[in-house]
């Protein structure tokens, strides 16, 4: 092979862009057309979401935290009436997440202590409240929204 006809550095580089290209074209094309249904969780309810809780677990006068994804939580309350309504359960602190205790909900990490009737703060070092946090039942499923 001579130095004419030996691959240049150029021809490298338009050859490798090239083979990237395909199979980036590829999964352009592998798209689902627009209208197509989505996975997404199988739970019975219409929006198709994931429950936060069951009211069947969640007793009059009770709360439980939980955490629809990671660093978001969400204090799920039902009060001696029975109606539910959601809370932050992120810190208004330091942002860590808060644990349901009785009609409180405490901060492990520096143990500001809060209200589950209306988020307020009963004990600092945390000086604002935590957040309400829009809930709707579906027969016994408890859902964001």
């Amino acid at each position: 092979m001579t130095t004419a006809d030996a691959p240049t550095r150029r021809t490298f580089l338009v050859a490798g862009a090239g083979a990237l290209a395909v199979p980036v074209l590829a999964a352009c094309g592998a798209a689902e057309p627009a209208g197509a249904p989505t996975a997404g969780p199988t739970t019975g309810t219409a929006a198709g979401q994931t429950p936060l809780a069951s009211l069947a677990d969640l007793a009059p006068g009770t709360a439980v935290v939980v955490e629809p994804s990671p660093g978001e939580g969400v204090a799920v309350v039902r009060d001696e009436a029975g109606d539910v309504h959601g809370l932050s359960a992120v810190c208004t602190h330091r942002a860590c997440l808060v644990a349901a205790r009785g009609t409180e909900l405490v901060c492990p990490c520096h143990g500001s202590t809060f209200s589950t009737a209306d988020g307020a703060v009963l004990a600092g070092p945390a000086t604002q409240p935590l957040a309400p946090v829009e809930l709707r039942v579906e027969g016994e499923d408890v859902l964001l929204g």
